[in-house]
């Protein structure tokens, strides 16, 4: 399986004591991808600042930094193995449907529920 780790965004707090830039939000996401089939996830992370000992400025960052502090906010390779665990999960689901097609030459078939039948709502049935 191939992992891509995405950046999106960085928010900082621009001025906290002598420090500037402080990472307080980061925007990140993963994909996972095998075979042709995809699956992502997506989220946001903030960043615990009180303690700026350790601080490193913005401008020496990198980017696996940045994204290491965002994923430790969540619980580290623990929450990195259950994001795997699922996205494989997606992964395998939609490689198993590869090549299917709808058949619709012989059966009646009925609106799905929820979907649209001339301008009206087809109830979903709760059971």
């Amino acid at each position: 399986m191939n992992i891509t780790y995405k950046l999106y965004e960085v928010g900082v707090l621009p001025n906290i004591g002598a420090h500037q830039n402080v990472v307080a939000r980061v925007r990140w996401g993963i994909e996972y991808e095998d075979g042709g089939a995809v699956s992502s996830a997506a989220g946001e992370s903030l960043l615990q600042i009180a303690d700026l000992s350790n601080f490193t400025p913005i401008e020496q960052l990198t980017r696996e930094q940045v994204l290491d502090w965002a994923f430790a906010s969540h619980g580290g390779d623990s929450f990195l193995q259950e994001l795997l665990t699922y996205h494989t999960q997606q992964v395998n689901y939609q490689k198993a449907q590869m090549g299917i097609v709808n058949y619709t030459n012989h059966f009646q078939f009925d609106p799905s529920p929820g979907s649209q039948v001339v301008g009206q709502t087809i109830p979903q049935t709760v059971v």
